[in-house]
């Protein structure tokens, strides 16, 4: 399998969809013009590995997504935490995968189904239900949308999806233990955001609320060169 890249100035900068069709070795990938590519593989991802070594499916924490070829199929990489999903829509001899719902359905021809009135609560229920779920699909007009969160997903040839659940880390002894995952996860994402071999690095962002979460990982992340938030 190889990619061949279709890169836009007119879709938004992060944006992707790919085009795996039966028999095919080309998988047509189009992209915004901020999405990394490479030989055999893409990414609008930061993770706590080596931005070089290209392999962010292995990563125990990951923002955004992207992709790896190997020699007779790909796997999809999702982020880590539980919003940020990928799109697959399948049909009989093509697959289409995406890190937008908008994009998925205009690549494939289809839109939503106005007779189907649980849109809202269908995703929610999906949501509450976890990782584990079975159910995963959303109807629309023609066809359906398949819906994956933190997880890696093989595709082959037979265009058949294989979920991976996410690797993880040691579970931490003690509070000593548990600083020292944080410090070295946000160390690890925030070299790989900013690593030269990159054709745009980024600069490190933090947000704050008044809850506890959001300004505990902004300290975390000053002590690492975070500046802004």
């Amino acid at each position: 399998m190889r990619f061949h890249f279709l890169t836009s100035p007119t879709l938004p900068r992060l944006s992707w969809c790919a085009r795996i069709d039966r028999g095919e070795e080309t998988v047509r990938v189009r992209c915004g013009n901020w999405v990394e590519t490479t030989e055999d593989s893409f990414s609008e991802a930061a993770w706590d590995g080596e931005f070089s070594r290209s392999q962010p499916d292995l990563a125990l924490t990951m923002t955004g997504t992207a992709a790896r070829l190997s020699q007779e199929s790909i796997t999809f990489a999702t982020s880590t935490n539980l919003h940020d999903r990928l799109y697959f829509y399948p049909e009989k001899d093509s697959l289409w995968v995406s890190n937008s719902l908008a994009f998925v359905l205009v690549e494939a021809d289809d839109e939503p189904d106005l007779d189907f009135p649980y849109y809202t609560g269908e995703w929610l229920s999906q949501l509450m239900a976890g990782i584990q779920r079975e159910n995963r699909s959303l109807p629309m007009k023609r066809g359906e949308v398949i819906l994956h969160e933190c997880a890696n997903l093989t595709v082959g040839p037979d265009l058949e999806i294989t979920r991976h659940e996410k690797p993880t880390p040691p579970e931490p002894r003690n509070y000593d233990e548990y600083f020292e995952l944080l410090s070295q996860t946000i160390n690890g994402v925030l070299k790989n955001a900013r690593s030269p071999g990159r054709a745009r690095p980024y600069s490190p962002l933090g947000t704050i609320s008044r809850g506890y979460d959001a300004p505990a990982i902004v300290s975390l992340a000053r002590s690492e060169g975070c500046r802004e938030a």
